[in-house]
């Protein structure tokens, strides 16, 4: 909300479902999860969901960030560098970006088809790319959806008894009503019943998915999704303690009905990033989502410098913010 407001340049940001993509769609940012293992992050869980960059208004200042935070880190994952640094590529490209083969998705796989304006967004997109002179056609990964969304809640809050652990040691309160939310009682109670067997079947999902998605980027180079299901929810539409919900439920409800296209890049670690190029007639933004291969951030960069170019947004804001009280 602060980079939003202009407030600051950037906003430190983690990803572990789409926590740079998401916020960045609903307040008309640019925000980049790098590839898994680009910036260094110690991981408490067994899968390696999160990945943690910085939001910002220009895809410029994006790039800038990445190369002070990206490089290898004791106990990391190893990730080639890149040929040359991140904003260095788009201040002074070698080379024209050449014609590029991108995949679009334009509804949902899951129960909740997007809103108008998320879909609308993607045909901007799309639009805009072939008028830049890229290939653009309907594709997506093949891959089995529902099973990584089967086995996403057990993977996501395996780590979470842990974690109350250690903060229960490091407080000297331990967890319970009066310590914890009703919600987040519940995904511990439910986390200390997943198995390994659990797990290991999570783990097998996962692997089908991670291959589904780089066969994919074999045949094409970026993919193209919409960023969300909805625009911004109203507040209190996920509360997740206003009673009466399951755990497997409202996990279930906020993926299907505002995060399915977000999670599954975390899952495989391919780089992805949030684009603002639309906003709706209702004046909120609306992202699109951008995918790229595993390791390529910099051609999501570029590409995404390149609609900014055609497109510019930074001016573009939304209704009843600082910005109009500012004219009034």
């Amino acid at each position: 909300a602060a980079v939003a407001a202009g407030v600051v340049p950037v906003a430190q940001s983690s990803d572990g479902g789409g926590s740079i993509r998401g916020p960045a769609h609903c307040t008309g940012l640019f925000g980049l999860k790098p590839s898994r293992g680009r910036t260094p992050l110690l991981q408490r869980g067994l899968f390696a969901f999160s990945h943690v960059h910085v939001s910002s208004r220009t895809v410029r200042d994006s790039a800038a960030f990445l190369d002070a935070l990206h490089g290898p880190a004791p106990g990391g994952a190893l990730i080639v560098p890149p040929e040359r640094p991140y904003l260095e590529q788009l201040e002074r490209p070698l080379r024209p970006l050449p014609p590029l083969r991108i995949g679009v998705l334009r509804q949902s796989p899951g129960r909740t088809p997007p809103a108008a304006e998320c879909v609308q967004a993607v045909d901007r997109a799309a639009r805009l790319a072939e008028s830049l002179g890229h290939r653009v056609e309907e594709a997506q990964p093949r891959l089995a959806w529902e099973q990584w969304v089967d086995h996403f809640l057990a993977a996501w809050i395996h780590p979470l008894p842990y974690a109350i652990r250690q903060l229960g040691t490091a407080s000297g309160r331990q967890p319970g009503p009066d310590t914890l939310d009703a919600m987040t009682l519940q995904l511990l109670q439910r986390a200390q019943q997943v198995t390994v067997d659990d797990l290991i079947a999570a783990k097998a999902a996962f692997q089908a998915a991670r291959i589904a998605v780089d066969t994919f980027f074999q045949d094409y180079d970026l993919w193209l999704t919409p960023a969300g299901v909805s625009q911004a929810p109203e507040l209190g539409r996920f509360d997740p303690c206003r009673g009466g919900e399951d755990a497997q439920d409202y996990v279930s409800r906020a993926l299907h009905d505002y995060a399915i296209f977000t999670p599954l890049l975390n899952i495989t670690g391919h780089p992805a990033a949030s684009v603002p190029l639309h906003h709706g007639d209702n004046g909120l933004p609306a992202g699109v989502q951008l995918a790229g291969p595993m390791g390529r951030e910099d051609l999501v960069l570029r590409f995404a410098a390149q609609l900014e170019a055609a497109d510019p947004w930074i001016g573009r804001h939304p209704p009843h913010s600082i910005f109009d009280a500012a004219h009034e």
